[in-house]
């Protein structure tokens, strides 16, 4: 595989393909990806306010008023209901811990110079997510690209020529 790009759980699942087969991906971007790993007590405590939210997401649907479904998802996802909004009325609560546990359970295995040379990390500085950069530092020949005033996947939405451009260099 040439290149692969994953966006918030998505950069998790190629992060974690790519950390386990490093030798079958030549460039990997891993854009808003939530690298976190917390304990139980965290998780459980996520899992609970994110089960609060969905209710009110899916009335905001039933009742066509798609501009609260966004600022309901805000409440629970700092940001990122914009991103949300058409994937969340379809979530169902059974999901929410499979998905806990992809983004919060996250591992961040060694990497040899070569491999981490092949990583380019992408998160905007109002992209909660940016809070597991600490994590990802120990990939310390990887690129880290900070693009100003850009929420959780806001880079590749809202300027997206400047996005690939910048991936390209």
């Amino acid at each position: 595989m040439k290149a692969a790009i994953g966006f918030s759980l998505g950069g998790n699942i190629v992060f974690d393909y790519f950390c386990k087969n490093t030798e079958k991906m030549d460039r990997l971007v891993v854009d808003s990806a939530p690298i976190f790993y917390f304990p139980q007590f965290v998780r459980a405590y996520f899992l609970g306010r994110y089960r609060k939210c969905l209710p009110a997401v899916k009335e905001a649907v039933k009742n066509k008023k798609p501009e609260n479904i966004a600022a309901e998802l805000n409440k629970c996802f700092n940001g990122m209901g914009e991103v949300q909004k058409r994937t969340a009325p379809i979530v169902r609560t059974e999901s929410l811990t499979g998905l806990i546990e992809s983004c919060f359970l996250m591992g961040t295995p060694p990497l040899a110079e070569e491999e981490q040379r092949k990583i380019t990390f992408v998160y905007g500085s109002r992209d909660i997510a940016r809070m597991c950069i600490p994590r990802i530092k120990k990939y310390k020949n990887s690129r880290l690209l900070r693009p100003k005033e850009e929420g959780h996947c806001g880079y590749f939405m809202e300027r997206t020529q400047d996005y690939v451009e910048k991936l390209i260099e």
